[in-house]
């Protein structure tokens, strides 16, 4: 008696079980072996591979001696310029949209793509060694171009090569990668597209006049 009188309310809730469960499959159908759950899932490597480090937007963490990491964020308006526009264009726009006034802005990939590593002009010298992406790789081996983006003209941002112990108070086996003195806010010649060497640039220093 009890079956006949909710035979169907049970039906109506197996037929909607069997549509999840298909929806479901689908989905998951759609979705490549090993894809990546999104940014969040980099954000939170970010954080775990920097300790002490908290997260201040949805794509950047700051460090506990407030150097900047953020996940890959090249605007629309720049990557349309990549088709149609030269380096120097280009390199203008990135100034712009990619790196705030009064930051040295290192990128993982050549162009300014990839992740960012951002530097306060503190004249505080840095070990990138320090710094880990999220793939957890350290960020002496990936500088790939950067953007001094200083408004004051004659700040020098300084990248070392390290020969010896990585040690920031024994600078003697150290060689200067790039040495680049600001010209103003958003001038093209404080961008630089392509570092010759990506795995060469392992400290570094930015210093206000």
């Amino acid at each position: 008696m009890f079956f006949r009188r909710h035979r169907r309310t049970l039906a109506r809730a197996l037929g909607a079980l069997a549509c999840v469960i298909l929806t479901t499959t689908a989905l998951g159908a759609g979705m490549p072996s090993g894809a990546s759950a999104g940014p969040d899932d980099r954000l939170q490597r970010l954080l775990e591979y920097n300790p002490g480090s908290v997260r201040i937007t949805p794509d950047t963490i700051r460090t506990k001696d407030g150097v900047e990491i953020s996940l890959p964020t090249l605007s629309s308006k720049a990557k349309a310029a990549k088709t149609r526009q030269s380096k120097v264009e280009l390199a203008a726009i990135a100034s712009a949209d990619r790196c705030s006034s009064e930051d040295l802005c290192l990128f993982q990939n050549q162009m300014y793509e990839g992740e960012k590593l951002t530097i306060p002009a503190d004249c505080v010298m840095r070990g990138l060694w320090t710094y880990k992406l999220s793939n957890g790789q350290t960020w002496d081996l990936h500088v790939d171009s950067y953007i001094n983006n200083n408004p004051k003209v004659g700040t020098w941002a300084t990248l070392f090569r390290v020969w010896g112990s990585k040690d920031v108070a024994d600078m003697d086996y150290w060689d200067i990668v790039e040495s680049h003195r600001s010209a103003g806010p958003a001038a093209p010649s404080n961008a630089i597209g392509g570092m010759p060497w990506a795995d060469r640039t392992a400290a570094v220093r930015v210093c206000q006049p």
